[in-house]
């Protein structure tokens, strides 16, 4: 019976890890991953510059202090991943799912985010400094006290979403929804409600 409980445990623990050990380390040596599984994956401050990874599953994966500059991410499933101060500056996420990811003080410089979801997520001092980020949901996002000069975020949906002391200087935002948006001076916009 002991034996009986200790192997449903290891079995339990095993199957909680989603990734494969194959992809991760394909992905660290030859930065090419495409529509692979690694959420939960454990690659922090990996250098995965210029990779490409379109359509792959880093849900929940700690990618904190990552190189991921000019990295392919299309439509990669990123939610709940870890991505403090990684650099993402370059990286093409278009129709990626960032939902309730970590982006606080990423560096997002010229990134491509058209028509990423980014619901809940906080992005907090993060440098989104000419950013494509058209199109994007940013619904209850957190973007406080971001770098957010030249950004496009035309006919982005920014409902709810917190731009606190954000640097909005030069950005465009044509045809942005406006619903309950703490704007960077603290003001609340409710314009498209």
């Amino acid at each position: 019976m002991k034996y009986l409980l200790l192997a449903l445990a290891l079995t339990c623990v095993w199957t909680a890890q989603a990734f494969n050990d194959d992809d991760v380390r394909m992905v660290k040596s030859m930065k090419k991953c495409v529509r692979c599984d690694l959420s939960g994956a454990e690659l922090r401050n990996a250098d995965l510059s210029n990779a490409i990874l379109l359509g792959a599953n880093l849900q929940s994966a700690d990618l904190r202090g990552a190189d991921l500059s000019n990295a392919n991410l299309e439509q990669a499933k990123l939610r709940g991943a870890n991505l403090q101060e990684a650099k993402l500056s370059g990286a093409y996420l278009s129709g990626a799912y960032l939902g309730a990811a970590d982006l606080s003080g990423a560096d997002m410089r010229d990134a491509q985010l058209y028509n990423a979801d980014l619901t809940e997520a906080f992005i907090g001092k993060a440098n989104l400094n000419n950013a494509d980020m058209r199109q994007a949901k940013l619904i209850r996002a957190d973007l406080s006290e971001s770098n957010l000069i030249r950004a496009d975020m035309s006919r982005s949906n920014l409902s709810a979403a917190t731009l606190m002391g954000a640097d909005l200087r030069l950005s465009l935002l044509n045809n942005a929804e406006f619903c309950n948006t703490t704007m960077p001076n603290g003001e609340v916009s409710y314009d498209d409600c």
